[in-house]
């Protein structure tokens, strides 16, 4: 039964903040893609100047370390947002 009414309250904020205008979830899409190419682009240009070690590396280690740079601001956002959301924001999921 709580099942049912979490998942009511999750279709009902999805309805009211995300799809209430259709171009919300369009510019979500685009602005993500976005900032991940940029976040991909700088970690690049900012390892090939500050890390000595970063000529060295293959082709594939290359890429996998701007990955993990996209992983590191990809947490960092989602955390800074959950705690706006949990302390600052006035969103309220009434029971």
């Amino acid at each position: 039964m709580e099942v049912k009414s979490y998942q009511s309250q999750a279709e009902s904020l999805l309805k009211e903040y995300i799809l209430a205008d259709p171009f919300v979830p369009y510019t979500s899409i685009a602005g993500s893609i976005f900032a991940c190419k940029t976040v991909y682009d700088l970690a690049q240009l900012i390892s090939a100047v500050h890390f000595k070690c970063y000529s060295s590396f293959s082709s594939i280690q290359r890429v996998e370390w701007s990955n993990r740079a996209i992983s590191t601001v990809h947490a960092i956002f989602v955390s800074a947002m959950s705690l706006y959301f949990v302390f600052w924001s006035d969103i309220r999921v009434c029971t």
